[in-house]
């Protein structure tokens, strides 16, 4: 697949192809920013895609698009701006772009360059289609008037009807004014009278619907032959009292290898089977294949650009559209318009434990719960991969609207059973009201997004409406992602180094990784700060095998030079966890610098290991098959019991700084301490307390025979080059 960028912002075109490779990762790109290389790449690089800005300082989105729809009218063609009003982009589309995205939500860009390239693979079927009516059209009167009727904007029952009447008035040939044209719908091997004319009433009824291989037209659908008979006999069971003696043609209407459907004709009894007629009827045929493959054409692109092909419920353009509606109405009532967006927690899941094939009938089964659970009126669409929209209009009271939702979860979150497996379902929901929150329908949708998620953030099962403060959040998140996307690409992420002590002995045992961001503008940055805009864009993948590999390659220098032999550990987060290639990825670092995975441990909060208990304990063993110990960070704060940690191949618990803070002067808090150090002792398990600041702290520590310590008061976290003085003392 080549894409062509026009862009003259190297960051903006690297954002663009980084959003393109997300759903298309084998692809070329190529970019130019002004018309003269724009019209060398149209010739010479040919892209299947083109992504252009709308203004720049030596060339123009709309000046590029005349220049495609000139040269290269078929290749779709994507306006990405971050100045485009509403007047502009209608301006846009009107001029014949395919689609735009404003760059401050480039996410959608993938879904956009996905849906473009199958509406030109439908427009390329759809020329196709016309090409051989083309073909057609010029080879009879006839044929050209077919083909005239079917490009009017009528429905096909229609231009079959027009057909046969076309058919059957052909001077040259002696039909009889009777005939019929079958089609095959959605029941396969069977023919469905469409149209007709002068059929007697018995004969009507036997052929409205037609097996395969019944009657002459069956037979002729069947063998995708030309069937004829010049008298009627009990040959193929159509001798009627009704009509009078006479022959009959049957021609099946066939394209690519599959039935259509079939014409049939009368002649007078005793007609004498003509291959000229033959050829006609035939050339009939195949232009009304045509007709009916691009009409099946224009139904699917119309049926896509409003309903979503996998579950049959609206899509996002049509969700909008009925807001809009809604809207319209409840300014005339002064009743309230609800929007909610619901993703179905953890969808992810089943689809790795299940397969693809699972997920989408549990898709298809949220969807029909869905349909059959809200109220005649309101809306629900399918917006995204497991995001559903649901419009209630008509609200009176916006507190009505909880009860309406739990009403629609209660029925929708039964269990459903996929392949023998029962599967129990949650949803995340973020609500919007109008008038409260917006005014129009992309507003609602904006911020029911951004409450749905916060939502998602809170855990499973949550809902939340819009509220400003959201906003502000979304727009912090945002800068703050422009500063992890220069962060990654100016190397601006470093690590430090906090060790961890024995207790007992107060030597230093090992250390844990911590990365630290110096920004230019901020200095130095805790990983607080800025670790969940990492988590939440996916860019933690990419980071966390830069720390992985940045860690293994310090200690292994430090190894080379022969100072003390310390194992070192990586905090791992939930994002990472879930990818499938993780192992592999540990296994393959630790084998390029010739690393012992003896010396190497992997931390992973207790909140994680809970998110699935049956995948956590398949890929810690794997990662303990490797070599590398496994340490749980901030125990204490999750769900985990004695019996799930029998079930984890793990060699530490991290208590967590809360309670050795709290534990000097809170009982609570000092009785947690004591049970997991306890606990970890009795799985034979390895303690380490975070967050040491006191030496109270210590020699409570000590007493309650904790293993390990770690914090401020021991030592703070420094970078490598601090490190490595410890270790020459």
């Amino acid at each position: 697949m080549r894409i062509l960028i026009v862009e003259d912002s190297q960051v903006d075109a690297e954002l663009i192809e980084r959003e393109i490779q997300k759903v298309l990762p084998e692809c070329t790109f190529q970019q130019v920013e002004t018309e003269e290389a724009f019209l060398n790449a149209l010739d010479e690089f040919k892209p299947d895609i083109i992504i252009s800005d709308y203004m720049m300082p030596l060339f123009d989105g709309l000046t590029a698009l005349k220049l495609t729809l000139e040269k290269t009218p078929l290749t779709p063609f994507i306006i990405v701006t971050g100045s485009v009003n509403e007047d502009t982009a209608v301006e846009c589309m009107k001029a014949g772009a395919t689609n735009y995205v404003i760059k401050q939500s480039l996410k959608r860009l993938g879904p956009a360059v996905l849906h473009a390239i199958e509406e030109k693979k439908i427009r390329i079927e759809r020329l196709k289609a016309e090409e051989e009516l083309c073909n057609a059209y010029f080879s009879e009167a006839t044929l050209r008037m077919i083909l005239s009727e079917s490009l009017e904007n009528i429905r096909l029952e229609e231009i079959l009807q027009k057909t046969l009447n076309m058919i059957i008035t052909v001077p040259w040939i002696t039909f009889e004014p009777m005939g019929s044209i079958f089609l095959v719908e959605d029941e396969k091997d069977v023919l469905v009278l469409k149209a007709q004319i002068n059929l007697p009433e018995a004969l009507k009824k036997s052929h409205t619907y037609v097996p395969f291989g019944k009657y002459l037209c069956g037979q002729a659908a069947l063998t995708q032959q030309i069937q004829y008979m010049n008298f009627y006999d009990g040959q193929f069971n159509v001798i009627y009292k009704e009509i009078s003696p006479c022959a009959q043609y049957a021609i099946p209407i066939v394209s690519g290898g599959k039935t259509l459907g079939v014409i049939n004709v009368f002649m007078k009894e005793g007609h004498v089977r003509d291959e000229k007629e033959e050829n006609f009827l035939l050339n009939v045929a195949n232009t009304l294949a045509s007709i009916i493959m691009r009409k099946k054409a224009e139904e699917r692109i119309d049926y896509l650009a409003y309903y979503d092909e996998l579950t049959g419920l609206p899509n996002r353009n049509l969700f909008i559209d009925r807001i809009k509606h809604g809207i319209e109405r409840a300014e005339r009532t002064s009743k309230i318009v609800a929007v909610l967006i619901m993703d179905i927690d953890n969808f992810k899941s089943i689809n790795d434990i299940y397969g693809n094939e699972a997920g989408d009938s549990v898709l298809k089964e949220v969807a029909e719960r869905f349909s059959n659970a809200i109220r005649r009126g309101d809306t629900v669409a399918r917006l995204g991969n497991d995001e559903f929209g649901i419009a209630l209009f008509d609200i009176a009271d916006s507190k009505n609207v909880v009860s309406v939702m739990e009403k629609i979860l209660n029925y929708v979150c039964s269990p459903l059973s996929i392949n023998n497996n029962e599967i129990a379902l949650t949803f995340g929901t973020g609500i919007s009201l109008y008038p409260l929150d917006s005014e129009n329908q992309e507003g609602l949708l904006k911020k029911a997004n951004l409450a749905l998620v916060t939502a998602k953030k809170e855990g499973r099962k949550n809902y939340k409406f819009y509220t400003e403060e959201l906003n502000v959040k979304a727009s912090e998140f945002l800068s703050m992602e422009r500063n992890m996307y220069y962060a990654i690409k100016n190397k601006e992420f470093l690590l430090h180094y906090q060790p961890y002590w024995d207790i007992n002995t107060k030597k230093m045992v090992g250390m844990e990784a911590l990365m630290r961001w110096q920004s230019k503008d901020m200095g130095l940055v805790s990983p607080g700060k800025f670790i969940s805009v990492l988590e939440d864009t996916g860019m933690i993948i990419d980071v966390g095998e830069w720390i992985l590999r940045t860690a293994i390659r310090q200690v292994k220098e430090w190894q080379n030079k022969e100072y003390p032999v310390l194992p070192v550990s990586v905090n791992l987060s939930l994002v990472q966890f879930k990818r499938k290639n993780l192992v592999d990825m540990f296994n393959s670092i630790i084998r390029e610098y010739g690393y012992y995975p003896s010396l190497l441990t992997i931390e992973i909060t207790e909140s994680a290991f809970m998110q699935d208990i049956e995948y956590t304990s398949s890929v810690l063993r794997k990662l303990k098959d490797i070599g590398v110990s496994i340490s749980i960070d901030d125990f204490g704060t999750g769900y985990s019991s004695l019996a799930h940690l029998k079930r984890f191949p793990i060699d530490n618990l991290k208590i967590d700084t809360t309670f050795i803070r709290d534990m000097v002067k809170d009982p609570d808090s000092a009785s947690i301490v004591i049970a997991i150090i306890n606990m970890a002792h009795t799985l034979n398990l390895k303690t380490i307390a975070e967050g040491i600041e006191t030496e109270e702290q210590l020699n409570i520590l000590r007493l309650l025979r904790c293993d390990m310590g770690q914090g401020y008061y021991l030592s703070k976290p420094f970078p490598a080059e601090e490190i490595e003085k410890l270790l020459k003392q």
